[in-house]
């Protein structure tokens, strides 16, 4: 099975989308998902880069390394989709995704936090 890191604004938690049932669902979507063993989900709270640069900023990504250890990126700006594979830009972006990482709460942190908010007691 493929290694899957996902990290998620907590604001698009919080951000109701087709009524209050429809958004539980997908939260508890996402809950059975981060436990599956390939699947890794962190939370990138929404006090991330309060004292500093928020690094999610600058939109969504997808960093993928293939079967054959070949690094790109994978970006859906406005209305069109963008692969790279220039190793310098790989870099950066990856340096940029350490540090939402970074920025992000823990596996478990992240867990309790979406189980929270689709109202699932402990």
């Amino acid at each position: 099975l493929p290694m899957i890191e996902i990290i998620i604004d907590e604001a698009a938690l919080r951000r109701v989308i087709g009524g209050e049932d429809i958004m539980r669902e997908q939260l508890l979507h996402l809950v059975e998902c981060a436990r599956r063993r390939n699947v890794t989900l962190l939370v990138l709270p929404l006090d991330a880069g309060m004292y500093g640069e928020y690094a999610g900023a600058r939109g969504a990504m997808t960093l993928v390394e293939t079967s054959a250890h070949e690094h790109l990126v994978y970006l859906e700006p406005q209305d069109e989709s963008l692969l790279i594979s220039d190793p310098a830009k790989v870099s950066t972006y990856a340096q940029r995704y350490a540090k939402i990482r970074s920025q992000a709460l823990g596996p478990r942190e992240s867990l309790d936090l979406i189980k929270r908010l689709a109202g699932v007691a402990e």
